[in-house]
């Protein structure tokens, strides 16, 4: 029995990163031969950030011809394609044809976004269907499994097929781990992740708005913006015009370095405001910076909204705040009491070994494939 996990990205993303190379790990380590195969590093190497999303159709069907003659040498071998995109064309191919047994891994809600094919027809040669709903629903219904990282989207699959399974995103333990404690000093507040298009720039301004109240007070604490994306820029300029201190900005952080880069701070912030378009997305996002930050024990002021709630109690593991008031002055408290930032990150750090590390995501995963092994859903 082989696993091969079939990504759109390459490790850089953290999509890829978690729900491809980490759980490939994780079979490997429980005795199933596992490897990955993304797109943009086997077939795409000059394609740079999330440019593979932009593609036309004609670049897509090369690539997509390219995957199904590397996936005709894998035959019998369980494809694991991780995302609902155009991607997918060639591993459902061989399931329909029979040669593969096939798993849907559907982490973000992207029925109204999804990149499918630009053109109907092609969409409807390889999926079945036209419309990113549509082909979703055919790529769930007739996969062999469905697994997602969160209880809506979880809902969501098991509409179109029964065999759906929840393994959230989590975090590699062991490798998240603090290995002292805090810096001594002035206290770091932490952002980290891609700033790629409004709705995120503005949670991580709201984050700044509610530091520079905090600082008015307590002038010797920071906050460090870490990552990349086309609207990180009008974070510098938001700062720079208005002339706030104590806000740094990094730039971009190797995956492999980003323990070391959370060790030095001391509070975690996850902001969760969604606007009209991307309600649904954000209330089915998981959180994985949030396992991370938990990892770490750093203790986290997050947004009241979506799947965080069903992770924390609010005031053990985290702090919960609904709106700029709340979310500022749990801030403020966490930044003025050093035994409650520690209390929390310990009951954080437990949560995630409890529930959210590797240890439970491979067990939950062997259950899927060895589901898939013996027969799995049925689809039309």
């Amino acid at each position: 029995m082989k696993v091969l996990f079939i990504g759109i990205h390459g490790y850089d993303f953290a999509y890829t990163r978690v729900r491809c190379y980490n759980f490939a790990k994780l079979l490997r380590e429980r005795g199933i031969a596992a490897e990955v195969l993304t797109f943009q590093e086997a077939f795409s190497p000059s394609v740079k950030d999330d440019g593979m999303l932009r593609l036309g159709d004609g670049e897509k069907l090369i690539r997509t011809g390219q995957a199904f003659a590397r996936l005709l040498r894998e035959r019998g071998t369980i494809l694991y394609t991780q995302k609902a995109h155009w991607h997918a064309a060639a591993p459902f191919l061989l399931r329909r044809l029979g040669l593969n047994r096939f798993i849907l891994d559907y982490d973000d809600w992207d029925l109204d976004r999804s990149p499918f094919f630009n053109r109907g027809y092609l969409n409807r040669l390889f999926f079945g269907a036209a419309g990113m709903k549509q082909v979703t629903a055919a790529l769930a219904a007739r996969a062999d499994a469905c697994v997602t990282s969160t209880s809506p989207l979880y809902e969501l699959m098991s509409s179109y097929n029964q065999a759906t399974f929840l393994v959230p995103t989590g975090v590699d333990a062991e490798r998240f781990r603090r290995k002292g404690p805090p810096p001594e000093g002035g206290i770091t507040v932490v952002w980290n992740g891609k700033v790629w298009g409004r709705v995120v720039y503005e949670n991580v301004r709201f984050c700044i708005d509610c530091f520079t109240e905090v600082r008015r007070v307590h002038n010797t604490i920071r906050l460090v913006i870490a990552g990349d994306g086309d609207w990180m820029g009008k974070l510098r300029d938001y700062v720079g015009e208005r002339g706030i201190g104590g806000v740094e900005f990094p730039g971009w952080i190797n995956p492999d370095r980003m323990p070391e880069f959370l060790a030095c701070a001391h509070i975690g912030l996850l902001p969760l405001i969604p606007d009209a378009e991307n309600a649904d997305w954000m209330r089915c996002k998981s959180p994985t910076k949030f396992f991370e930050y938990m990892a770490m024990e750093l203790p986290t002021v997050a947004s009241r909204y979506g799947e965080v709630e069903s992770i924390v109690t609010d005031g053990r593991e985290a702090f919960l705040a609904s709106d700029r008031g709340e979310f500022t002055d749990k801030l403020r408290r966490l930044v003025e009491d050093e035994s409650l930032r520690r209390e929390m990150a310990e009951r954080a750090r437990a949560r995630v070994e409890e529930r959210y590390c590797h240890k439970v995501m491979g067990d939950s995963l062997v259950k899927v494939i060895e589901y898939v092994t013996r027969g799995g859903h049925r689809g039309r």
